[in-house]
């Protein structure tokens, strides 16, 4: 297992190296997978949807994070890449970890869609977030019971920042493992290191407990 983990991260560094980014994602991807491997936890399972629209994920985009952090994604039997995922089956599996990901155009459009990504304020995310709590069948799953309901900005699902989410990913799922990770802070170092701005916003929201 090591030994492929050192084969990922070296695939990732050449990927990286050509981006410019050489020494940056690898290392912090590399830090998560050797975690998991020297502690044995139980396959939490998960279930990330985008928005109101129920749109979730196979083995791309969140699916993989998923996948990689070592949780189960329940949507992956079900969705090949991407696709809306049958209410039903969310409340029949059960899920440990619910994830909703919004982005800012919804904000002025519906006021019960998710919102989040930059200028969002964290309070209105949290508004947001709240109402899917309330979801019929949602308010017996493990998940809503244990409080690990989580808002995430979907644009951070495919971009040179995604060691952030990532992070994120692993936190919000195993947040004892990985309690030491600040996923903002990761972004916003991204973007320090290579672009004229700093985001500001709500990017990752975690439940105030947590």
């Amino acid at each position: 297992m090591l030994r492929a983990i050192k084969l990922t991260a070296a695939a990732l560094a050449t990927l990286f190296t050509l981006s410019g980014l050489a020494n940056a994602k690898p290392t912090e991807i590399t830090d998560i997978l050797e975690r998991k491997v020297t502690v044995e936890l139980p396959a939490k399972r998960v279930v990330l949807a985008f928005n109101y629209h129920s749109f979730t994920f196979g083995k791309s985009m969140w699916g993989a994070m998923i996948d990689l952090v070592g949780a189960e994604n329940i949507a992956k039997n079900a969705v090949e890449f991407y696709s809306p995922i049958n209410s039903e089956l969310v409340v029949a599996a059960k899920p440990d970890v619910l994830i909703i990901s919004g982005r800012e155009t919804e904000l002025k459009k519906n006021p019960e869609a998710m919102v989040a990504g930059f200028n969002i304020d964290k309070q209105e995310e949290q508004k947001r977030l709240a109402g899917f709590a309330k979801r019929p069948g949602w308010s017996e799953l493990p998940a809503i019971k244990n409080q690990r309901l989580y808002g995430v900005y979907h644009a951070n699902s495919r971009t040179l920042s995604d060691s952030a989410s990532i992070q994120f990913v692993a936190k919000a799922i195993y947040p004892e493992l990985f309690k030491d990770l600040d996923s903002t802070k990761t972004y916003q170092e991204f973007y320090r290191k290579n672009l004229p701005i700093v985001p500001q916003g709500t990017f990752y929201l975690y439940p105030e407990s947590k």
